[in-house]
């Protein structure tokens, strides 16, 4: 009679746990200037756990998910403004939440169009003097 072989247990982990943390956004907004007519894909990364929930914010206002094309997969964040109009300039904002905390991150975007309005103008402006780096 052949004895009978038993698997041990492991005696290490194979893989670790990860930890619940705080959403963290590991690649920024970056500020676009599109041309009028065109789509502008705004792009980040954001790590946490459990899985943030993300609102995207234009000014103060927040966006909807039926007005714009949102997508949040695997760490990757976009919004799509398809069709762009001289009105869609403005500072927009990500913000990622879970129950630990909260992140964000916020760039300008730029339609350009026949012409530039004031509005435009001082984006351009703070955007050339904060050297890309806009805090709301």
């Amino acid at each position: 009679m052949t004895p009978l072989r038993r698997r041990k247990p492991l005696e290490y982990q194979l893989w670790q746990d990860e930890r619940d943390s705080v959403p963290t956004f590991t690649f920024l907004l970056r500020p676009r200037v599109i041309q009028l007519h065109q789509t502008c894909k705004l792009l980040c990364c954001l790590s946490g756990r459990p899985a943030p929930t993300v609102k995207w914010f234009k000014d103060k206002r927040e966006l909807s998910k039926y007005d714009y094309t949102m997508t949040h997969s695997d760490g990757v964040v976009t919004m799509e403004i398809a069709n762009c109009k001289v009105e869609d300039s403005g500072n927009y904002r990500c913000v990622a939440t879970n129950a630990i905390g909260q992140d964000e991150t916020s760039c300008v975007v730029i339609v350009e169009g026949a012409h530039v309005s004031t509005d435009q103008a001082d984006l351009v402006n703070n955007l050339l003097r904060s050297g890309g780096n806009l805090k709301n």
